[in-house]
């Protein structure tokens, strides 16, 4: 049971502010009615009341306010049902899930409005007709009175929905490019305000028909008391007939009029003698109020039907000669009508020029928003032009306008020198590597250099020796062409390694597009990385799997400095553990060139996994920049237009995959 408490806390909350807002506008509403329907006194809420109807005023109303509130309880129970899934989505970070429900958060809210609206408000009347068998003005009446109690407790409560689903759609993870506009302003003024106006409408006209109903109530009843006197008051008659006669030469007002003769047994009969039937209450009211007090007739509650009577001996027994009337006028619902609707249509047209001038102005700073942000022109504002809440919107915005563009120039500092920072360290880098790889052939040379002096002396001091022999010369020659051609080699790679470096220092400042086989780029990377390997002790492996002279067409540098940036990664997972591989394999397949690099070292764990290529993230702290996978990425996707992938498993190493499409489109 608290489960299911819990599961459906907002379900419950929406109805607990339903419930109040019913038992607040029950406070004005009870008293109110028996006024509105101009209801008899001492009626109601009484003996007399229950053995009319076997009810009570206000049993009848607790009774329709509850199913009006059972009714709302299963409507929200079924609108806001699919937030049963909601962190279940949100736990599982389910995108597709997620905007469904984003969906229905906007949506469901004036579903509801809607639906708790039509549903009680045409219900209420239609039971009220069957209850009654009687279709008029008064089931209008009925009709207003509920629609308007329940289009303002829909009103609130729509408000309380919308605030209770902004805060769950705050927590909703959901990009950008999911968001989907599917209402406006303008329409969701139109839709709460509508209502409310045709509320205020129809109850304003209901209160001045009512108030015209009780003056013209004992106008009416003047007038027929008057006319009955007339002809009755101080009379005898001899039969039953001589009434008859008298009441059928009386002109009434109406047409609609019924004069009736109420014999003393208490059964009614019209002018043409045949008998009347009226409602219960009609002739309970007339037995227990208007014939002991002498007052007008009442029918049933809420009709706008009266009549007036007088007292008639007829061989000295009581008769009662009178007339039922009604005190509508069609004629005056006519003008309410008119009124109302004209009232009804210069309302619509004033909301529909207000809130559309006011979602122009959102609008307005909408659209200068998105041009500032297209155009990426952060120094510009916005105009102010109203000092409401759309002027303080937008005088918002331009602070934080002005306080983005004071943060963009920041963060583009703080990047130029975390890039310094990363360019000083590949510099100090490849200067470590130019003095470990040009040291062996440097002390190669030297050593070839003493080799050849010793010869020359050697050649020298053999000149005028007639001991040497001319094979001595030619031996002493061939020595000195071993000790140059060693000097060679050793000024190729020394000349190799020279063009590497070069390549990627000029890499720090500018880029290169040029054709470019697997080969020389794995040539290279060898040269770069052979110290920081030897240092650590571990070897690289290089495969080439593929044809060495598949060329790829971009910034080499580029690419080198991203490999070595991984192989760099590879060598620190090992954590100093020596005497480890790392492999460096070359393949392709119809499209696409691969580059990857493979370690057994520490593993990457979950938690930086979901940081790496989306943010400047190191775990070198203080000593890393977080720049190297993040601009390896960057510059994969968009100087190569491939893709860097991974796969990487705690205690058992990593794997990372450079994609490169062989004709890709080069981003210059």
């Amino acid at each position: 049971m608290i489960n299911f408490f819990k599961r459906n806390k907002l379900k419950f909350k929406v109805m607990s502010v339903f419930f109040v807002m019913i038992l607040i506008l029950i406070a004005i509403f009870f008293p109110l009615m028996p006024k509105m329907f101009d209801y008899p006194d001492n009626t109601y809420n009484n003996q007399f009341q229950w053995e009319v109807e076997q009810a009570n005023y206000t049993v009848q109303f607790i009774e329709i306010t509850g199913v009006i509130f059972i009714t709302y309880a299963i409507l929200v129970f079924i609108k806001l049902s699919f937030l049963n899934h909601l962190e279940e989505a949100i736990k599982n970070n389910d995108v597709a899930e997620l905007t469904k429900i984003r969906k229905k958060l906007f949506k469901v809210p004036d579903e509801l409005y809607m639906l708790q609206i039509m549903i009680p408000s045409i219900g209420v009347p239609i039971l009220y007709s069957i209850s009654t068998g009687f279709i008029g003005v008064t089931t209008l009446k009925v009709f207003i009175i509920y629609a308007s109690f329940i289009i303002v407790i829909g009103t609130f409560t729509s408000v309380y929905v919308r605030k209770e689903f902004a805060k769950i759609l705050a927590r909703l993870n959901l990009p950008l490019s999911s968001f989907e506009k599917k209402s406006s302003l303008m329409s969701r003024m139109r839709y709460q305000v509508i209502p409310l106006i045709i509320v205020a409408l129809m109850f304003t006209s209901l209160v001045g028909y009512s108030v015209l109903m009780y003056s013209k109530s004992e106008t009416n009843y003047n007038l027929y008391k008057t006319l009955l006197k007339d002809e009755f008051e101080n009379t005898t008659y001899s039969s039953v007939d001589e009434l008859y006669t008298k009441v059928a030469n009386i002109n009434f007002p109406s047409e609609n009029d019924k004069p009736f003769i109420r014999y003393p047994d208490g059964s009614f009969h019209g002018k043409d003698k045949a008998e009347m039937e009226f409602s219960t209450f009609w002739k309970k009211y007339m037995n227990e109020f208007s014939i002991p007090n002498d007052t007008m007739i009442y029918d049933y509650y809420g009709f706008d039907i009266r009549g007036a009577f007088i007292k008639a001996m007829v061989n000295n027994e009581v008769y009662y000669v009178g007339v039922q009337y009604e005190l509508t006028s069609y004629a005056a619902l006519a003008v309410f009508g008119a009124t109302m609707f004209s009232l009804f249509v210069l309302n619509l047209f004033t909301l529909h020029f207000s809130s559309g001038s006011l979602a122009e102005e959102v609008k307005s700073v909408s659209r200068g928003m998105r041009q500032i942000v297209a155009k990426s022109r952060y120094n510009e504002s916005l105009p102010v032009t109203s000092n409401d809440e759309i002027g303080e919107l937008v005088v918002s915005f331009n602070e934080v306008q002005s306080l983005s563009k004071t943060y963009i120039e920041e963060i583009q500092n703080s990047q130029n020198m975390l890039i310094e920072r990363e360019r000083l360290a590949s510099l100090g880098q490849m200067i470590g590597g130019i003095a470990h790889n040009m040291k062996s052939p440097i002390m190669s040379i030297s050593g070839a250099a003493e080799g050849l002096t010793e010869l020359v002396s050697e050649y020298v001091a053999s000149i005028d020796n007639p001991q040497v022999t001319k094979d001595d010369h030619k031996e002493i020659a061939k020595d000195m062409l071993d000790w140059i051609t060693k000097i060679k080699t050793h000024t190729a790679y020394m000349s190799d390694i020279i063009t590497t470096v070069k390549g990627q220092a000029s890499q720090l400042s500018t880029s290169n597009y040029e054709s470019f086989s697997v080969y020389d780029l794995s040539k290279r990377v060898d040269i770069l990385m052979k110290h920081e390997l030897k240092h650590a002790n571990l070897d690289l492996q290089i495969t080439i799997e593929c044809d060495p002279t598949l060329k790829i067409n971009g910034d080499i540098n580029s690419l080198i400095q991203v490999i070595n940036n991984l192989i760099g990664n590879a060598i620190q997972a090992y954590n100093g553990t020596p005497g480890k591989e790392i492999l460096f394999n070359i393949y392709s397949d119809e499209k696409n060139v691969f580059f990857k690099v493979v370690d057994e070292g520490c593993g990457i764990s979950d938690e930086i996994k979901d940081k790496l290529f989306k943010e400047m993230y190191t775990s070198k702290g203080k000593n890393g920049t977080g720049l190297g996978l993040y601009m390896s990425y960057s510059t994969i996707k968009g100087k190569f237009n491939g893709d860097i992938t991974f796969e990487s498993t705690v205690g058992k190493g990593s794997t990372f995959t450079v994609q490169i499409p062989m004709n890709q489109h080069q981003v210059k």
